[in-house]
């Protein structure tokens, strides 16, 4: 089977070419022999020692992009590292200024430190001060416990005393408790007494009224009765 040229799509080539040894053969000629391995096109495998020389060739490329696949992850593994390297250069110069400060802040806090021990001696004899009145005043507050203790034991000795009075007086309040009760009892019949009175006395309160009502209505018509006989006489003169 023909293939066309390439620079003349129309006309057809009557040659082949192996792609392993380069050589152009007829392609009539080359069929007869039934050794040829055709590819695509006009291209072809001319023989078996070229078909091996090829699978020889493919596995030498197969095994050269192997290679070059591990050289391109070797090249990636190395500029990994040497960004890692710059990343550690970088954080090495970080690591140096964080000491820096770090030695600054120490510094600073020896200051601080110093200053603080001078107000803490100043505070101990503050406190020492402070300590010693305080001593000065529990002192003074023992004395006064003590002297306390004994008005408290005067009056409890005075307590006694007028616990056994009022046992002795308590006869007296019991005979005054019975005269409170019979008083109690005199006070709620007296009460009783009063409401009853209260209630008599509203009534002639009532009746009081009722009769001064009749009495203004006898003293009006006994006003009316007078002008009339009044007028009658006055009439009767006349």
């Amino acid at each position: 089977m023909e293939a066309p040229f390439t620079c003349c799509k129309t006309k057809e080539c009557p040659n082949v070419c192996c792609m392993q040894c380069l050589n152009i053969f007829h392609f009539s000629c080359l069929n007869r022999t039934q050794r040829m391995t055709k590819i695509e096109g006009h291209k072809i495998i001319c023989s078996q020692e070229c078909a091996r020389q090829k699978e020889s060739n493919d596995d030498q490329l197969n095994k050269l992009f192997e290679e070059v696949g591990k050289l391109k992850d070797d090249i990636k593994t190395k500029n990994g590292l040497l960004e890692e390297l710059e990343v550690g250069v970088v954080n090495t110069r970080n690591f140096k200024d964080g000491i820096n400060k770090l030695h600054k802040e120490n510094r600073q806090k020896d200051v601080y430190i110093q200053r603080l021990k001078r107000v803490s001696i100043s505070f101990e004899e503050d406190v020492f001060s402070a300590e010693q009145n305080y001593i000065k005043k529990l002192d003074e507050q023992k004395q006064t416990i003590a002297e306390l203790n004994k008005e408290l034991i005067k009056q409890t000795e005075l307590n006694r005393h007028l616990m056994t009075e009022v046992d002795s007086k308590s006869a007296v309040e019991e005979w005054l408790q019975k005269d409170l009760h019979d008083l109690e009892i005199s006070k709620q019949n007296m009460l009783k007494v009063i409401e009853s009175l209260s209630q008599e006395n509203e009534l002639f309160t009532t009746e009081l009224r009722e009769l001064r009502n009749k009495n203004d209505i006898i003293k009006t018509k006994s006003e009316r009765t007078s002008n009339t006989i009044g007028d009658e006489i006055l009439g009767t003169e006349r």
